[in-house]
């Protein structure tokens, strides 16, 4: 389809040409307010139902947290069986100590990493558990004892001998 001059023709005037501006204006500038107005109402909508969907996927996640904190238990239970049925495993018995520790049982948990440590005496997470766990405790000789242990075992790893380093100055400025 071609586009003749001659339709356009009566635009030749100014007038005729501001007039034209006009009508589009007119038609073109409701559309856009139109758009704008339905585009902001569609996104404050998506943006609050969003946000209902979130709050009910929080409180949902909240409760399964609240009652799987209520089974700490039944799960600790769990983790200590299956550190029993796999001996070979260091990582079973690493997670049940720190599911110990976890549960405020601190002694528990010791116990458990010692005996791991028996059995993995070069399980890195259970060394670095059991040095955390009686540095919490306030027993820096033993968490330095371990500590050792680690940058003996890892001469190359920086973070083990900084470790020792700052439970060396941590035991220095301990009261006696």
């Amino acid at each position: 389809m071609k586009i003749s001059r001659e339709r356009f023709a009566g635009l030749g005037t100014r007038v005729a040409a501001r007039t034209f501006a006009l009508f589009c204006l007119c038609a073109i500038v409701p559309i856009v307010v139109s758009a704008l107005v339905a585009d902001r109402i569609v996104r404050t909508k998506l943006r609050n139902d969003a946000a209902t969907r979130l709050d009910s996927t929080s409180k949902s996640y909240g409760l399964l947290v609240f009652e799987r904190l209520q089974q700490t238990d039944e799960a600790l239970a769990e983790l200590r069986r299956a550190a029993e049925l796999a001996p070979d495993q260091a990582q079973y018995s690493y997670v049940y100590a720190v599911g110990l520790h976890s549960a405020g049982r601190v002694d528990d948990a010791i116990s458990a990493l010692k005996e791991n440590l028996s059995k993995h005496p070069d399980n890195r997470d259970s060394l670095l558990a059991i040095t955390s766990f009686y540095r919490d405790a306030g027993n820096i000789a033993a968490a330095l004892e371990y500590a050792q242990r680690l940058a003996q075992i890892f001469p190359d790893d920086r973070r083990m001998s900084g470790l020792v380093d700052a439970l060396k100055r941590q035991m220095e400025s301990a009261p006696r």
